[in-house]
C-alpha cells in the first residue's frame, strides 16, 4: 500500500493525472501477481527476468582495490602444475596455493598497520586449505594453544599448522599433527565448533580427528593419535562396494550452522556431463546431520547420513528437465540457505549459466523453485545494456543470507533482496547491480576480470549481535541452541550490524565491494540532489 501510494503521489507531483481508480487497479494487479508467485513457488517454478535493475548504482559500491602482492604474482608466474585460491573469512585472510607453496596475506582495507604477506612451502602439492578453531578444553600435539589451526590438504594427508595473525606478522608454524588420507582430497571445510571434514576423490566424506583423545579399543593394538572416520555407516559403505558403480568425486561441500546439516556434491568427470541429461544423472547431493535423530544438539554429534539423491530424483516436478537454459552449463557450487532467511528452502545450487536452484529437504530433497540468471536475456526489455552479459559464463560466486554475488569475465553481478523480514517472508523481489570490468580494473577498456574467488568478509557489529534482538527458533533448536536470526530486513539490522563487504580475488588485483545500508543510500541520494543537510 505504501509503495503504490507513493507511486501515485509521485505521478501527481510530476503533473500526471492519477485517479483513485487507477491506484486501486494497480494495487489489485500487485496483489494478483504476488499471489501467483506464491502459488508457483509452492509447486516449483522458473522465474523470468523479473529482477529490479539498479541503474543509479547505489546498492553496491567499489570500496577499494589493490594489486596482488609481489610474492603471489611471482609464484603464479612460476607455476608448474596447479593453483588454488580461497578466503579465510574468520581472519579476513586471502590465500593462493601454487604447487607446493601457500601464500597468505591480509587484503582488508584498514588505516592501521598491516602485516606483510607470508609464504609457506609444504612437502607436497597443496589441494585445499581451511581454518580450524581449536577447542581450549582439548589437548593438541603442539606447543601452546594456537589462535587458529591452518589445515592444509596434500595429496596423501592433511597437515595442521599453528596460525597466528598480529599487526606485524602472519605466523605459520609446524606441528606434529598429520592425518593420513588414502584418497585424493578435493575439498575441505570446518564447522564453527572446530570439526574438520574432507571430500575425496573416492566419493566419500570423512571427518578428521586431530585431538589427542583416541581411546578406541583398536588403539591398544594399533596406536594412532590422528585418524579419519567415514560419514557413512558401515552397511552403506559395504553396499557401495558390491554395486561396482563408478565413483563420483566430491566437488563441493557446505555447512548450515542453523540446522547443523552438512551437504556434499558429487559429480562424475566433465566428459560425463556434456548434456543436460548427463548432468541430471551424474550429479548427486548428499545430506548429513550433525545432530541426534530428534534434531536436537549443537552440531557436535557424530554425523549421520540422511539421504543421497541425484538431480533426476530431486527434480520431482520435472522443472529442470523441461528447462532449456538452467542446466545448459554444469553446477558451479552450492550454498546453504539459513533458517532465518527461508524456513522452507535448505540449499541452493548455482549453475555456470547463472541460475539458482533452490532445494527443500524433508526426508528427501526436491526442487522448491528456480531463479533465472541475474543478467537479462537478449530479448529483455527496459533499455538495460546487455551486450556481452547474456552469454556470460559464471566463474565463481558466493551466497549468504539474502546476498548473492556472481562473477564472470565481463562483470560482477551483485544481487540483494529488495525487501524482506524474518522467517516466512520469502516472496521478495531482488535488485541486481552489474559492476562492469571497466569499473573494477584500472584498464578503461575493461577486458577480462579473470576472477578466482568471491567471498564475504567479516565485519564487527556496532552494538552486538542481532541475535539478541529477536527470538527465532529453528526446527530442532528447542534443546537450548538458538538459531541465528540474521534477518534480511536491513531497515532495522543496520542499527546493530556493520556494512557487509565482499572481496573479489582475481589474476590482476583484489577488489572490495561494499553493500550500502539504507542510511548510506539516503546520504548518496541527498548528495546527488544537492541537499545541504545530507547526513
Amino acid at each position: 500500500l505504501r509503495e503504490v501510494g507513493l507511486s501515485a503521489m509521485g505521478t501527481r507531483g510530476a503533473g500526471g493525472n492519477c485517479s483513485r481508480k487507477e491506484v486501486l487497479q494497480e494495487l489489485e494487479s500487485n496483489i494478483d501477481s504476488d499471489s501467483r508467485r506464491r502459488n508457483e513457488r509452492q509447486s516449483g517454478y522458473i522465474s523470468g527476468d523479473s529482477y529490479l535493475r539498479d541503474a543509479r548504482g547505489i546498492e553496491f559500491v567499489v570500496e577499494g582495490r589493490e594489486t596482488l602482492p609481489e610474492v603471489v604474482q611471482a609464484r603464479v608466474n612460476s607455476m608448474e602444475d596447479q593453483m588454488y585460491s580461497g578466503f579465510l573469512s574468520d581472519l579476513n585472510l586471502a590465500w593462493v596455493s601454487v604447487d607446493d607453496t601457500i601464500c597468505l596475506w591480509l587484503p582488508s582495507p584498514q588505516d592501521g598497520p598491516r602485516p606483510p604477506p607470508c609464504s609457506k612451502t609444504c612437502k607436497d602439492y597443496v589441494l585445499a586449505v581451511a581454518l580450524v578453531k581449536p577447542d581450549p578444553k582439548r589437548e593438541y600435539n603442539c606447543d601452546g594453544m594456537p589462535q587458529y589451526f591452518l589445515a592444509v590438504a596434500l595429496r596423501e594427508c592433511v597437515q595442521l599448522f599453528k596460525l597466528d595473525v598480529t599487526d606485524t606478522e602472519i605466523s605459520v608454524q609446524d606441528t606434529a599433527i598429520e592425518i593420513a588420507v588414502e584418497s585424493y582430497v578435493k575439498c575441505m571445510l570446518s564447522t564453527p565448533t572446530g570439526r574438520l571434514f574432507v571430500g575425496c576423490n573416492d566419493g566419500g566424506v570423512y571427518e578428521l580427528h586431530y585431538e589427542e583423545d583416541d581411546v578406541s579399543l583398536s588403539s591398544f593394538w594399533h596406536p594412532r593419535k590422528f585418524r579419519k572416520t567415514s560419514c557413512k555407516g558401515r552397511f552403506e559403505r559395504m553396499l557401495a562396494l558390491v554395486q561396482f558403480s563408478e565413483t563420483e568425486p566430491v566437488v563441493d561441500m557446505c555447512f548450515d550452522p542453523t540446522r547443523h546439516y552438512l551437504y556434499a556434491l558429487t559429480a562424475k568427470g566433465s566428459e560425463s556431463r556434456n548434456t543436460k541429461e548427463d548432468i541430471l544423472k551424474n550429479t548427486t547431493i548428499h545430506v548429513y546431520s550433525l545432530t541426534s535423530n530428534d534434531g536436537k544438539g549443537d552440531g557436535t554429534i557424530a554425523p549421520s547420513h540422511l539421504c543421497s539423491s541425484n538431480l533426476v530424483k530431486v527434480d520431482v516436478h520435472g522443472t529442470l528437465s523441461r528447462s532449456n537454459d538452467v542446466l545448459d552449463k554444469d553446477v558451479l557450487s552450492m550454498h546453504p540457505v539459513i533458517y532465518s532467511e527461508d524456513e522452507r528452502a535448505h540449499l541452493v545450487l548455482v549453475t555456470a549459466s547463472g541460475c539458482r536452484i533452490y532445494l527443500t529437504f524433508n526426508s528427501s530433497l526436491q526442487v522448491s523453485h528456480i531463479l533465472s540468471a541475474p543478467w537479462p536475456s537478449e530479448t529483455s526489455q527496459g533499455g538495460y545494456a546487455v551486450s556481452g552479459l547474456s552469454s556470460s559464463r559464471a566463474r565463481c560466486c558466493t551466497y549468504w543470507n539474502g546476498l548473492f554475488f556472481l562473477g564472470c569475465d565481463s562483470a560482477v553481478h551483485c544481487v540483494a533482496k529488495k525487501s524482506g523480514g524474518m522467517a516466512g517472508q520469502q516472496d521478495c523481489r531482488e535488485v541486481v547491480q552489474a559492476i562492469r570490468a571497466n569499473q573494477l580494473t584500472q584498464d578503461p577498456q575493461g577486458g577480462s576480470l579473470e576472477l578466482w574467488q568471491i567471498a564475504e568478509m567479516t565485519t564487527g557489529g556496532r552494538v552486538g549481535r542481532v541475535g539478541t534482538v529477536t527470538d527465532v527458533w529453528g526446527p530442532g533448536m528447542s534443546g537450548g541452541t538458538r538459531a541465528e536470526p540474521e534477518s534480511v530486513n536491513e531497515q532495522w539490522t543496520q542499527h546493530g550490524c556493520a556494512p557487509r563487504r565482499f572481496i573479489c580475488i582475481g589474476a590482476r588485483e583484489v577488489i572490495i565491494i561494499h553493500r550500502l545500508q539504507p542510511w548510506e543510500k539516503l546520504r548518496a541520494l541527498s548528495a546527488e540532489y544537492g541537499s545541504p543537510r545530507a547526513p
